[in-house]
């Protein structure tokens, strides 16, 4: 490969953090977590990584090592939370499972956006599957007439509603309840992480995605529960989303700037190394000289 065949594309949460406005809700939960609101941040968002390796385990295996539960109640407990709600998160999880009859199509895929402008960027998808919804349909049945009562003699129409099962395509994105609230909140950028990744489930794989949802424990007490919001997505909703996304294109976020410290790489760390025994290189330099050359 040359290096001109490299590419680096940045990532759809960084983007869309650096396009939208910042929602009310979390100017509001920053200000009720004072000024270590970053620390609570990171602990939520390590938690968060925790339990995508969980769910993975279980959807590929049906079984999850006792030891990454443990190191996720350790985490929990650090922060002054439960050491019992990985289990319950993951109990939240498999209840999901089995009423949606969830059958696992990619698990924590990294896919390239459709292009804008001629750029792209990166996202990984927690879950694409295939899920068993019901739905509900009404319709009238003429039943003859009354036989007594005020209404005898009149026509006896009465409503039912049927019920059907129905196998569709499903992206889910999967939020923790580090907070353990009763039920999880979810905002826009969620929605718009969302349609991102429908967009590159079709640009990647040619699959037309039927629904658009976000998954999470609920803070539940007696028996396992859990959030499944389902997104609905309008016109406005697709301008918004191409507005930002264009807006970010416009300003080069779609290519990071960041850039990897590599100290003594392939070597330990010993009395001999020294201190200009490092190299600060970009995302393209890092991959060129470190992963292609291995």
């Amino acid at each position: 490969m040359k290096i001109e065949d490299i590419f680096t594309g940045g990532g759809i949460t960084s983007i869309l953090s650096a396009v939208m406005p910042e929602s009310k809700h979390i100017v509001d939960w920053k200000l009720s977590h004072g000024k270590n609101w970053k620390e609570v941040l990171n602990a939520a968002s390590e938690y968060g990584t925790a339990l995508h390796v969980i769910y993975g385990e279980w959807l590929q295996r049906k079984f999850v090592p006792e030891e990454l539960l443990d190191a996720a109640s350790e985490h929990c407990r650090r922060w002054g939370k439960s050491g019992d709600m990985p289990r319950k998160d993951l109990l939240a999880f498999m209840k999901f499972c089995e009423d949606y009859k969830v059958v696992p199509l990619v698990i924590e895929g990294m896919l390239l956006s459709p292009p804008t402008n001629s750029k792209q960027y990166c996202q990984t998808i927690d879950l694409l599957c295939e899920i068993t919804i019901v739905e509900k349909t009404k319709r009238m049945v003429d039943e003859g007439f009354f036989v007594r009562g005020e209404k005898k003699g009149q026509p006896k129409i009465t409503e039912v509603t049927d019920k059907t099962e129905k196998v569709i395509t499903a992206l889910i994105d999967f939020k923790s309840n580090f907070d353990s609230k009763d039920k999880k909140s979810f905002f826009d950028s969620h929605c718009y992480q969302l349609m991102a990744a429908k967009k590159a489930v079709k640009y990647n794989f040619d699959i037309d995605v039927d629904g658009i949802y976000n998954f999470s424990p609920d803070g539940w007490q007696n028996e396992p529960s859990y959030t499944l919001k389902k997104w609905n997505i309008d016109n406005d909703d697709e301008l918004l989303f191409g507005a930002y996304i264009n807006l970010a294109s416009l300003r080069g976020l779609f290519t990071p700037s960041g850039k990897k410290m590599v100290i003594n790489k392939n070597a330990p760390i010993d009395p001999q190394t020294k201190s200009g025994d490092y190299e600060i290189l970009g995302y393209t330099d890092y991959v060129k000289k470190y992963i292609l050359e291995q």
